[in-house]
């Protein structure tokens, strides 16, 4: 059954990779919940991102990672669940600025089922400045490899 889900999990990022690299206008609706996930996809989006703010708004919690990842990942893992369309998930910040928590979230997201991960990159609303670039870079870099290491 795993070898299954991974298969299908592989099919679905070489789909969101491939809809990167065409002439056509990629659009990418944002979903907070199963249903509307689901409306996007029948209507013929062919990949769906998740809203963070969206997502916590619809259980009744303000944005800025005051949902726990585990909040969010449960609504992740049942549109990835219940999708043909690949999903691609916004995690806040990825929840930490530690390393090796970092790593330990991206897996999860990545088992979760998602394709790709968004995370921000400002300090929060309200027109609060960007990361330093460095630390972004940084970041992401934990990010992608933790990925990569999952094959």
């Amino acid at each position: 059954m795993e070898t299954n889900l991974k298969e299908n999990q592989r099919k679905k990022v070489k789909q969101f990779r491939d809809l990167h690299f065409t002439d056509d206008v990629l659009i990418v609706p944002n979903a907070w919940d199963l249903v509307s996930a689901k409306l996007f996809e029948a209507e013929g989006f062919k990949c769906v991102a998740t809203t963070s703010a969206g997502v916590a708004n619809a259980m009744g919690i303000q944005d800025c990672e005051r949902m726990t990842i585990d909040d969010n990942l449960s609504v992740v893992k049942r549109m990835c669940n219940s999708l043909n369309v690949p999903v691609s998930a916004d995690v806040e910040a990825c929840y930490t600025n530690d390393g090796d928590e970092l790593r330990e979230n991206a897996e999860q997201i990545i088992n979760s089922g998602a394709v790709g991960i968004n995370i921000e990159d400002s300090l929060g609303l309200n027109g609060k400045p960007l990361h330093n670039a460095d630390f972004q870079a940084d970041k992401l870099h934990t990010i992608r490899k933790s990925i990569s290491d999952l094959d």
